[in-house]
């Protein structure tokens, strides 16, 4: 079984991500969280496998709450969720350890992609974002 978190502040884009990441497989089981600091407090008792995660929410960043995150068990899968496709997010991303960046919204293929990369240890990056990372 395949523990993945959303952590995202909006409720409506939480609801709609589970719908499609519940079309993956069978075997994934999806907990939904409000914000960073959340996760971060519950991330010992849940012990998940992949977290997409929002950049900006109330308290602690995305950013910073992978950085944590990544602290306490860099094994985690980090994919970054936003609507802001900017260098600096991608880089700070990239610097803290996270595997993936997606935009907001994902195709479906695109979080196909981005899932079966980065469970297989690879990292996804948008080809439009790639120029970034150079």
């Amino acid at each position: 079984m395949i523990k993945i978190v959303i952590v995202d502040d909006h409720s409506a884009f939480r609801q709609g991500l589970h719908l499609m990441l519940g079309e993956l497989s069978s075997e994934i089981e999806i907990y939904e969280m409000e914000s960073g600091t959340q996760f971060i407090e519950e991330l010992e008792f849940i012990s998940p496998n992949l977290v997409f995660m929002d950049i900006r929410m109330p308290g602690i960043s995305g950013i910073e709450a992978a950085n944590i995150a990544l602290k306490m068990r860099p094994e985690l899968r980090i994919i970054i969720l936003t609507m802001f496709g900017e260098e600096k997010y991608l880089k700070e991303a990239r610097d803290v350890g996270v595997k993936g960046f997606l935009i907001k919204p994902p195709s479906l293929f695109q979080l196909k992609e981005a899932f079966a990369r980065v469970m297989d240890d690879e990292v996804y990056f948008p080809s439009e974002l790639k120029t970034y990372l150079k």
